[in-house]
């Protein structure tokens, strides 16, 4: 079973990839990625050049797609060997996130639904990657996120044109909660708990007006546990 976690710079995803790999080990095989991989290979490399805005304020879809996807045709020989040795296989970001990135910089839904069909294409059909079985989208205000980024250490030292960019975000958002993902399962989870009002005093818990109001946040283990309950009903 292949398994991706998504949604915009701030969500939480990432810890939670690392949480659930923790808690299906025992009594499952799992393999956990992360994408991009900056380190890993020399097209994650170029994705921190291109986010370091070393190409250019400004690069078309269309070609801004490229890096993000040959850094997961580089490692599609290990992906498919996890598939096939592992029960389990956890994906921090995929060809999801590429569509969503790449869609909100075009306006209309018509436009970014051919941008993202067109990034499906190249990513799924022409370089051979494996559909998703299960996708999450971690859906959480700009606002939120945007706290959570400010706090923590980024993965290089230096600027990210994504994350210091909140129109961009927001548009991001919004593709990855109404985009039709090509998979076989899409479950939107949203990151805060609408029947609970955060308390006053817990401002780092708060999320924000954007779509969430000021509720208390879930943590991460509650995040965990919802994509668990998820994931053994699909089994």
């Amino acid at each position: 079973m292949l398994i991706v976690l998504e949604g915009i710079d701030g969500c939480g995803k990432s810890t939670v990839a690392g949480l659930l790999e923790t808690a299906l080990s025992p009594r499952h095989s799992v393999s956990l990625f992360r994408f991009p991989g900056y380190d890993r290979t020399a097209y994650g490399g170029m994705v921190r050049e291109y986010l370091q805005g070393e190409y250019g304020e400004v690069v078309h879809p269309k070609l801004a797609f490229l890096p993000y996807a040959l850094d997961r045709f580089a490692v599609r020989a290990d992906i498919e060997s996890a598939i096939q040795m592992d029960d389990i296989v956890i994906c921090d970001r995929f060809v999801p996130s590429n569509v969503a990135h790449q869609a909100a910089k075009v306006g209309g839904d018509e436009d970014r639904f051919k941008l993202g069909r067109f990034i499906e294409t190249a990513e799924y059909t022409l370089f051979g990657l494996p559909v998703p079985d299960l996708v999450f989208v971690f859906d959480i205000g700009v606002d939120a996120a945007m706290r959570r980024l400010a706090s923590r250490k980024p993965a290089w030292q230096g600027r990210d044109l994504h994350e210091e960019n909140r129109q961009y975000l927001t548009s991001v958002r919004s593709v990855y909660v109404s985009y039709p993902f090509r998979c076989g399962m899409l479950r939107v989870l949203p990151v805060w708990d609408a029947m609970c009002p955060a308390r006053g005093d817990s401002l780092g818990q708060l999320s924000d007006q954007d779509g969430s109001g000021e509720h208390r946040m879930f943590t991460p283990d509650e995040m965990c546990s919802s994509v668990l309950r998820i994931i053994q009903e699909s089994m």
